[in-house]
């Protein structure tokens, strides 16, 4: 009986080890992918101004040919290149 109680202790602490060890692996394998992930949130908003944007130079193509429209396309375009810059 205490060959087996022996044995089980082992393969318990056996099986111990390699669960840290793989939690460490893991961590380690997640921490490129974190960092992806907040670089996309922080790019999200940005996107979303981006988009915006475009909608709003569509829109003042869609509704107007006048020369304000023109104008106006023309500042929507300037603050659409300084926020790629």
């Amino acid at each position: 009986m205490a060959v087996v109680t022996d044995r089980l202790a082992w393969v318990n602490y056996t099986h111990g080890g390699l669960e840290a060890n793989l939690s460490t692996a893991l961590e380690t394998a997640r921490a490129p992918l974190k960092g992806v992930r907040a670089a996309e949130l922080a790019l999200h908003p940005k996107r979303n101004i981006r988009k915006g944007l475009h909608t709003q130079i569509q829109q003042i193509k869609a509704e107007s040919k006048s020369p304000q429209a023109a104008d106006r396309i023309a500042e929507v375009q300037i603050k659409l290149q300084k926020l790629e810059a």
